[in-house]
């Protein structure tokens, strides 16, 4: 029989973990009182590692996660009632230890729709050409946007071509790349920033041309 040496409990009244009660031990782990969850109003997406994922019971395990440290197994959680079960590998066997949290669940609006709503842009993309190869083009362009995650706050239709303002100029070579354009690239003085000088670019492309 086991008495435990902090409480002076015995294995016949309640379970040990080593020389120690369960109810005295003191697990490898530590979780917050308080552990911020970040949902995006318009997309109702998660906030995890400054990325944007769906909201869905796993990733917000992740989240959860995230916040604890130490060593543990598993986790379960009641966002409800402010609950969670934390739990630790003790031999062959998985033991739960609860604790009391505040889940604080912050709804914002995602930076990238309010620069969109801001009317927010880094560059300009100046589709030129051929007229009737252009709408196509614009097409294609939008879609390897979308997928790179760079916004278009804006959008101009022009005699000569379209414009599209978009919100990541550091993406564009890549993208043009891509889709095996090539472009020129100019840049104009915008303002400072911490006393840095910030530019806006502009790209020109000529598409569906004879060469």
């Amino acid at each position: 029989m086991k008495v435990c040496p902090r409480c002076g409990k015995t294995s016949e009244q309640v379970d040990f973990i080593d020389s120690l009660c369960v109810e005295c031990y003191e697990p490898d782990f530590k979780v917050p009182t308080k552990i911020k969850i970040t949902t995006g109003k318009e997309t109702g997406k998660l906030l995890y590692k400054n990325q944007w994922i769906p909201y869905t019971d796993d990733n917000i395990k992740k989240v959860i996660e995230s916040h604890i440290k130490g060593d543990f197994e598993d986790i379960e959680y009641d966002l409800d009632h402010n609950k969670l079960t934390v739990f630790i590998k003790v031999g062959n066997t998985l033991r739960p230890f609860e604790r009391y949290v505040v889940f604080q669940i912050r709804r914002i609006l995602e930076p990238h729709i309010a620069q969109l709503r801001a009317g927010y842009y880094e560059g300009i993309v100046q589709i030129r050409g051929n007229p009737q190869k252009i709408p196509w083009w614009r097409n294609r362009l939008v879609s390897f946007l979308e997928r790179h995650k760079v916004g278009i706050s804006n959008e101009k239709e022009l005699k000569e071509g379209i414009d599209l303002y978009v919100t990541d100029k550091k993406k564009m070579p890549e993208i043009f790349h891509d889709l095996n354009l090539k472009f020129l690239r100019t840049n104009t003085l915008y303002g400072l920033k911490d006393g840095k000088r910030i530019y806006r670019d502009t790209f020109l492309i000529r598409v569906g041309e004879k060469k």
